[in-house]
C-alpha cells in the first residue's frame, strides 16, 4: 500500500494538473499497468482497479509539512565528531579532502575504518574510500556565526588564516555577503 508521502516523491511534490481530484493506486497489473503504478484520477463509488491514495488537498498537505520539516535535511558530518575521532555515518555529508577537496559527497557504507562513497555519475561513477585523516567536516555555521568567529580571531590579534589579516580577508570576500570592504586598500 502507497502512501501520501510516496505520491509526493513520485510526483516530486508537483500534481502535473490544477484540475486533479486525487491520487490513485492500481490495485493490481493491468494493461500497461503495474500493481501499485499512481496516476491520476478520481474515484467515484469505489472502483475493483483502483485505489485512492489522497486528495488533491490531503497531497499539498504533504508537500506544505514536508517543505518545512528541518529535521528531514541530510546528516553532516561537524566538527565536533571529527574532533571525537568519528566517521562519518552511512548517509552523512562529508568532504574528502584527498580526491574531492571542494565535492560534498554522501557516505554509502563503512568499512575497515574507513567510509565509502560514489563520486561521478553513469558510465563515470567510482567508489572511493575515506579514512577519517581524509574527512573534512561540513562547516554547518551561519554566516553570521562565522563572521562572528572570524571577528573574535582579529580581535585577539591573530591571523583569520595562515596568510591573511581580518581586513585582508575581509577585502577578499571570506566573509560572503555578510561584510564588505568599503575603505581603502
Amino acid at each position: 500500500m502507497k502512501t501520501v508521502i510516496d505520491a509526493v516523491n513520485e510526483f516530486k511534490g508537483v500534481l502535473p494538473s490544477d484540475r486533479c481530484v486525487s491520487i490513485i493506486m492500481a490495485r493490481f497489473g493491468f494493461y500497461d499497468y503495474k500493481a501499485g503504478d499512481l496516476k491520476l484520477g478520481a474515484i467515484f463509488g469505489g472502483s475493483k482497479y483502483w485505489e485512492v491514495i489522497c486528495t488533491k488537498e490531503e497531497f499539498n498537505q504533504c508537500v506544505k509539512e514536508l517543505s518545512e520539516a528541518k529535521w528531514m535535511s541530510k546528516p553532516v558530518y561537524t566538527q565536533e565528531m571529527k574532533d571525537k575521532g568519528e566517521l562519518p555515518s552511512v548517509g552523512m555529508k562529508f568532504i574528502d579532502v584527498l580526491y574531492n577537496k571542494h565535492t560534498v559527497v554522501t557516505a554509502i557504507f563503512r568499512h575497515d575504518n574507513q567510509v565509502v562513497y560514489v563520486a561521478g555519475k553513469g558510465n563515470g561513477k567510482k567508489y572511493f574510500g575515506a579514512e577519517l585523516r581524509e574527512c573534512k567536516p561540513i562547516d554547518t555555521r551561519t554566516d553570521k556565526e562565522k563572521t562572528d568567529d572570524l571577528f573574535k580571531i582579529y580581535l585577539k590579534g591573530e591571523q583569520v588564516s595562515t596568510h591573511k589579516t581580518f581586513t585582508q580577508a575581509v577585502i577578499d570576500g571570506d566573509f560572503g555577503d555578510n561584510v564588505k570592504w568599503v575603505g581603502e586598500s
